[in-house]
Parts: structure tokens; C-alpha cells; sequence
């Protein structure tokens, strides 16, 4: 997890994302990110648009497998 400030930006407000991250989900700058808010978890979730849709269904598989993941992290496994 990075900290990051929001800054102004004319009417809006921005968040610079690192380049990893970017990297990460295959995004450049100029690209299109789908970019939703999941008010269960509090969370903005920023997706490669040409990937496939986030659905119920594999949502659920990402919050189980975040869970698990951060389990297993805070055991040093």
C-alpha cells in the first residue's frame, strides 16, 4: 500500500498513481481505466478497461482471495 496525497486539480481532484502500478495492470498513460467505487468495502477500484469485467462473481473471488493472501502475510507464510 502506497499513501498518496489527493491533489486539485481545476474542478476535479487527482491522485498520481505509481508507474508499478500501472505496469501492472498494463496501463500508459493515454489509456482508458474503468474506474468504480465498491461502497461495501470503501474502495476505488481502478481496472485496465480492455480487460474482462469485473462481475459478482469474480469479485467475490478477489475480496476471498485478498483475505487470504493478507492472512497469510501477517504469519510471515
Amino acid at each position: 500500500m502506497v499513501d498518496k496525497k489527493i491533489r486539485r486539480q481545476g474542478n476535479s481532484h487527482a491522485i498520481y498513481l505509481p508507474l508499478e502500478f500501472l505496469n501492472e495492470l498494463g496501463l500508459s498513460a493515454g489509456d482508458t481505466a474503468d474506474v468504480s467505487l465498491d461502497t461495501v468495502t470503501k474502495e476505488i477500484i481502478i481496472r485496465n478497461a480492455k480487460t474482462t469485467p469485473l462481475t459478482d462473481d469474480n469479485r467475490f473471488d478477489r475480496l476471498v482471495k485478498d483475505a487470504v493472501d493478507k492472512y497469510l502475510s501477517s504469519r510471515g507464510l
